[in-house]
């Protein structure tokens, strides 16, 4: 069969070569200050080896991809637009059925209204109650929770923000409502804080980072918009590891409540530390790889990350928008499964701004936890049971659970870490580029201003074969967790932590005990896609009998 090409066009791969080639002519190396020599370096710093000619033309075409890169440049991106490219690992999630469920509104009370400082620790359930029994008021519980942000907040630098104003006229709005019989859900009138890099209206939101200091944005996040539907009052904007990294922001380390030497792990530090000193009632977070987990272990505070997709980050800062998920921290599992009710799937039209957002609203269980975990079969890393949480698998099975080890192939998950790097390094390329990376207070080796330069060195095949390897690996974490109901690992399994990132599993952190010098020692269990409910009912039955959550920190 013959092919008739019109003489006047070229074909495509032809007129490709032909453009490179016209393009190399015109550009030399001295263009971009490019020796043959400085060519050979850095090949081989990628490891590859190439002669005096082949670092010539190499020379040519990296000025080439330069004034590619440099026309690119000229389409302005901001920070809300995401990438063509979607997590394609993560499965639709399955039709919900009607449930049940009886109203959580059913929690006894004794009518009186307890000490500020029980209150201030009591769970939402309880705080609930108090409200509807008018033992105390939406307003009473702000005020409270200000006065604590005011003081203990500072001396933990966990405060960005206080919203003081603002959230004594939305807690005087929900008393009115209560007194007129509405009710919004068992979040009507409890105070909350919202890490600081969700965006709310004419209220600063500064994600931790000296250049954003003036930044206040015009809207509110969808989750903000979410839990104030569900009548909740923020009272602060918590803070944040800048740019969603560590426990260092502008002003300083936030403090861990329990040793306040040291920090709170980040990045949603201030949200851990502020729920586990009893500041506020419940805080929203944010994970990449490790930012809800890390601090809620450090902190000993519960928090959950949901499956990838399970909530929207419309009005959230985006860091790698493959990876990031937006999750409740609490003082207990229940309450995060609250909060995730509320702020689960397109929970408003602009909802749709996140395109990875899928509209699978989430529901509690029921309130009261199983007497134990007969038939339920916990997973747990083989060759990770360190002995400072061996007492956490003890409890399991001694309530009725079936231990079951599960094995990963022995490869570095940390390669997960590659697509984070890069696509952080592009969200915040503007900052390299300005300069305007020097004003971060943290500057390591480690921090992002490094990391932003250097990860320049990656290239787009190693982006693209981790990629790869994401979805090679997202097959392990199924096939380890489609055996088992939960895996339960303690702090030291690491590679969990990466594994399930990467792939978009949900995870559930809790506080399990204490070791010898007080400090809290939390376990995290990890689940199949869109089994939030199932890990929530199992970590309740542990927490419930390893007794640990009702502990506090010394003030």
């Amino acid at each position: 069969m013959r092919c008739f090409r019109n003489e006047n066009h070229s074909s495509g791969a032809g007129a490709w070569r032909r453009h490179r080639c016209a393009r190399g002519s015109r550009l030399r190396p001295r263009k971009v200050g490019a020796s043959t020599a400085d060519m050979q370096e850095m090949a081989a710093v990628l490891g590859l080896q190439v002669d005096r000619h082949g670092a010539a033309q190499l020379a040519r075409l990296v000025a080439s991809f330069r004034q590619t890169a440099l026309e690119r440049r000229k389409s302005s991106l901001d920070f809300e637009h995401q990438p063509a490219v979607r997590l394609a690992i993560v499965p639709p999630p399955p039709e919900m059925t009607a449930s049940n469920r009886e109203d959580e509104r059913k929690v006894l009370c004794s009518g009186e209204r307890p000490a500020d400082e029980d209150l201030c620790y009591a769970d939402i359930s309880v705080l609930r109650s108090l409200l509807d029994s008018g033992a105390v008021t939406s307003r009473y519980l702000t005020e409270l929770s200000l006065k604590r942000l005011e003081t203990r907040g500072r001396e933990l630098h966990c405060v960005a923000e206080l919203c003081h104003e603002t959230a004594l006229l939305a807690a005087d709005r929900m008393d009115a409502e209560r007194e007129r019989g509405i009710s919004r859900g068992p979040l009507h009138g409890i105070p909350w804080g919202a890490k600081d890099l969700l965006d709310t209206a004419d209220i600063p939101t500064r994600w931790g980072a000296e250049p954003y200091r003036d930044r206040i944005p015009g809207r509110d996040a969808a989750t903000v918009r979410a839990l104030e539907r569900a009548g909740a009052v923020l009272v602060a904007k918590l803070s944040m590891g800048a740019l969603a990294y560590g426990d260092i922001w502008y002003e300083g380390t936030t403090r861990n409540p329990w040793k306040t030497d040291s920090g709170s792990s980040g990045s949603s530090a201030g949200s851990a530390a502020a729920v586990a000193a009893g500041l506020v009632p419940f805080a929203l977070g944010t994970e990449t790889m490790g930012s809800i987990i890390s601090p809620s272990l450090v902190c000993g505070t519960a928090g959950l990350r949901p499956t990838f997709g399970r909530v929207s980050r419309d009005g959230c800062m985006p860091l790698c928008p493959s990876y990031d998920k937006i999750g409740p921290m609490a003082r207990t599992v229940y309450d995060c499964s609250l909060v995730l009710e509320a702020i689960s799937g397109h929970t408003d039209a602009g909802a749709a701004i996140d395109p990875d957002c899928v509209d699978a609203r989430y529901e509690s269980p029921g309130r009261d936890a199983d007497t134990g975990l007969h038939g339920v079969r916990v997973g747990y890393p083989a060759g990770q049971r360190t002995d400072d949480a061996e007492f956490v698998f003890t409890a399991a099975e001694s309530l009725g659970a079936e231990l079951v080890p599960v094995t990963l192939p022995d490869v570095s998950y940390e390669v997960l870490a590659i697509p984070v790097w890069a696509e952080a390094a592009a969200t915040f390329e503007e900052l390299t580029e300005s300069g305007l990376d020097a004003m971060l207070r943290w500057q390591t080796v480690a921090a992002w201003p490094n990391t932003f330069r250097s990860v320049r060195f990656l290239s787009a095949v190693e982006y693209i074969q981790a990629q790869r390897l994401r979805r090679v690996y997202a097959g392990y974490a199924a096939d380890a967790i489609q055996h088992v109901d939960v895996v339960l690992a303690p702090p030291a399994a690491v590679n969990w932590l990466y594994l399930t990132n990467g792939s978009g599993h949900p995870s559930l952190t809790f506080r399990a005990g204490f070791s010898e010098d007080g400090m809290p020692i939390g376990a995290t269990l990890y689940g199949d896609y869109w089994s939030e409910a199932k890990l929530v009912g199992i970590a309740r039955v542990l927490e419930r009998s390893l007794g640990a959550a009702d502990k506090r920190p010394p003030t």
